[in-house]
């Protein structure tokens, strides 16, 4: 969907002073570079997901409102919400709603079962980061849990302030 053009004119520029520098390497770079410019479509799908937050932000808003136990916080208030606490709620249904306008008008998304397997497509490749992230959550923890920084930190400071002999 995208439209590729060849920089020769700013590539011979680069190229130019990447010489003068002494710089062959780049030079060569400069000189095979393409610009990617976005199609017509593209640009109109993401004024359509950009236009498409405005109407996102209502459809959540009311969440915070309604008097169902489980969304006020425990004073009551709703400025003490699961949804304000826990924003990513909120965060996570405007990127939905925008997503789903770019989609549509981009023509990546033509009915609503096209959506779940892009869904399961991005979980998977975030998957990886999500282990990572989990085993430094947990070292994270662990190494506060046991106090093991404040051992190591006296024990060092002993070993390091002890004459050596």
């Amino acid at each position: 969907m995208t439209t590729k053009y060849h920089a020769e004119e700013r590539s011979e520029a680069e190229a130019a002073r990447a010489a003068k520098v002494g710089d062959c390497e780049h030079a060569e770079t400069f000189t095979a570079q393409t610009l990617t410019v976005p199609s017509r479509r593209e640009t109109t799908a993401l004024w359509a997901a950009v236009g498409s937050s405005p109407w996102a932000w209502p459809s959540t808003s009311p969440l915070l409102f309604i008097p169902v136990p489980q969304f006020p916080g425990e004073d009551g208030s709703p400025l003490t919400s699961v949804l304000i606490s826990g924003v990513a709620v909120p965060i996570g249904l405007l990127f939905f709603v925008c997503g789903i306008a770019y989609g549509i008008v981009a023509g990546t998304i033509d009915k609503a079962s096209n959506v779940p397997p892009m869904m399961a497509s991005a979980v998977t490749q975030v998957a990886p980061l999500i282990v990572l992230f989990f085993a430094a959550a947990q070292f994270i923890a662990w190494f506060g849990w046991s106090n093991i920084g404040t051992v190591l930190a006296i024990k060092t400071a002993g070993v390091l302030g002890s004459p050596t002999r």
